[in-house]
């Protein structure tokens, strides 16, 4: 490397240290109004899911194996040469 380009890079890691050391303080700090509405805005809590009934399981099951089954019962359409 030349010295054109080292140059270049540690002015861009200072300038990027820099900005990043005097956005941090900026950061930590919260007006008090800020802090009231961030607490008084939370989010719902979702309702857990019902159950589906076990009615509905054992219906959807069958469904399941009466199609497995019906498409093992079908018949293959081979002939004698295969």
């Amino acid at each position: 490397m030349n010295k054109s380009n080292t140059l270049r890079i540690l002015v861009a890691a200072g300038v990027l240290g820099f900005g990043t050391m005097l956005t941090t303080p900026t950061l930590a700090q919260q007006n008090q109004n800020d802090l009231q509405l961030t607490q008084s805005r939370r989010p719902p809590r979702p309702d857990s899911p019902a159950k589906p009934s076990t009615l509905m399981n054992y219906l959807v099951l069958a469904m399941i194996v009466g199609g497995v089954v019906g498409a093992a019962l079908i018949p293959a359409k081979r002939g004698h040469q295969d």
